[in-house]
């Protein structure tokens, strides 16, 4: 993807192009009539960006400092001060392991791939 310079300097070229063509033909009328829509574009694209920055202020944001500005925010949900919990040294006992790993073999199906 092109970059936003990139793509102006390639319109502002194309343009460049289509007045050079324009002026070569001596067609003025034509040349006059684009300038006039470039510049109605460019007054709709300023239009349009303020019409949408005056129906969302920053009041009107779910959550926004704005929305009420006597409202006292809650703390940063990181601790301050890194804490270790205490280590605990595991204890299964003798028997709990024999079970669970009697259980375990016995759940498991071996095939012979040989008597296929």
């Amino acid at each position: 993807m092109a970059s936003k310079w990139a793509r102006k300097l390639d319109y502002v070229r194309e343009r460049a192009g289509n007045a050079f063509w324009m002026i070569k033909q001596g067609d003025f009328k034509l040349i006059l009539k684009s300038i006039y829509l470039e510049i109605h574009y460019r007054l709709e694209d300023v239009k349009e960006w303020i019409r949408l920055a005056r129906l969302l202020d920053d009041s009107q944001v779910q959550g926004s400092n704005y929305c009420n500005r006597r409202k006292v925010m809650p703390p940063s949900p990181r601790p301050t001060i890194s804490v270790r919990s205490p280590f605990v040294a595991p204890r299964p006992g003798h028997e709990e392991i024999a079970h669970e790993l009697k259980g375990i073999l016995s759940s498991l199906t071996v095939r012979d791939n040989h008597s296929l």
